[in-house]
């Protein structure tokens, strides 16, 4: 969708100027916003950087709420690159 490789999508951490965060709005909903936003900046011509920083992830457990957690990420992450595609052919 934008020819560029990501290494990072859903860290969930993000900085950028105001200009670039008001061109962003609306925002995707749930956990498709930082998909939505990636795909936007890069698409809107606007240079992404991807920046190592030392953090610990937060996992969720091999449990029905892990799986559940996991399941709501993929549909809400699903439904907005199909929104993303969907409007690029109109």
């Amino acid at each position: 969708m934008t020819g560029k490789k990501v290494s990072c999508p859903l860290s969930g951490q993000r900085a950028m100027r105001k200009d670039v965060f008001n061109s962003l709005i609306p925002f995707a909903g749930g956990y498709g916003v930082e998909v939505a936003a990636t795909i936007d900046i890069l698409n809107q011509g606007w240079r992404l950087e991807e920046v190592e920083i030392d953090m610990i992830h937060s996992y969720t457990g091999r449990n029905i709420i892990g799986f559940l957690h996991r399941g709501r990420q993929f549909f809400d992450i699903l439904y907005t690159i199909i929104l993303k595609i969907l409007r690029k052919q109109s």
